[in-house]
């Protein structure tokens, strides 16, 4: 019996799984690069500062709602430090999680643009 449902089951899952993809309308972040920050950040936006090809740290508002502004070096060694990585349909992808230790204490990923949050056993808010 269970390997007649099994099977069922795991087609069930991945058909919900494209239909989830298909119907997301999940705002994503877009990437803007500058060289310096505009003095009202847009909730849509990942704004990455540097000059010359050098990037020097990114800026978002925070995705809970609160306002604040969230600040990321991405200028290693200096600690803490993200990664960006910007995919060829120009989505941004930081890494690791960013987690706001104060205040919201909002705990998420982005990960191709979309704002992915953190597991409550993670310290999410």
């Amino acid at each position: 019996m269970i390997r007649v449902v099994s099977p069922l089951f795991g087609g069930v899952r991945r058909w919900l799984k494209g239909l989830a993809v298909r119907f997301d309308r999940t705002p994503r972040l877009r990437l803007v690069r500058t060289d310096e920050l505009p003095e009202r950040l847009s909730p849509a936006h990942l704004y990455v500062v540097g000059e010359r090809g050098e990037n020097w740290f990114a800026a978002m508002c925070c995705p809970c709602g609160c306002g604040a502004t969230i600040d990321m070096n991405l200028v290693p060694p200096d600690r803490p430090c993200w990664k960006l990585t910007v995919h060829p349909d120009g989505s941004p992808t930081l890494s690791p999680s960013v987690w706001r230790k104060v205040d919201c204490r909002a705990h998420f990923f982005v990960r191709r643009g979309q704002i992915v949050w953190a597991l409550e056993g993670d310290g999410a808010r």
